[in-house]
């Protein structure tokens, strides 16, 4: 170990400077822990993100799914049968043919 004369300047010149590097290397460590953790988070969000646009494009094919099946879907007004259009099926006979047979008989 080497030893040297300085003067009360010198010293506590010295010591300042010692404390400095002392509280840089303490910063230095936490600012590291700090790069550490964010880092962390941002892989964290990066991971939520990349799982949520999965999802996305899953939600986006079951739409497609249902808009294709909703255009499928034909709706027809349903209208009830008279009772003339029922004979007509029946008797398979035209509706002037039902007419001429209610007249004469």
């Amino acid at each position: 170990m080497n030893k040297y004369v300085m003067n009360e300047e010198s010293r506590t010149n010295f010591l300042e400077m010692h404390e400095k590097l002392e509280e840089l290397e303490t910063s230095q460590g936490a600012m590291s822990d700090e790069i550490d953790s964010v880092i962390s988070s941002a892989e964290d969000a990066y991971t939520s993100a990349e799982e949520a646009k999965c999802s996305l494009t899953i939600a986006m094919a079951e739409l497609h799914e249902l808009r294709t099946a909703y255009r499928l879907i034909r709706l027809d007004v349903h209208q009830e049968e008279s009772e003339v259009d029922k004979l007509v099926k029946l008797t398979g006979k035209s509706i002037e043919e039902l007419k001429h047979i209610l007249r004469y008989e």
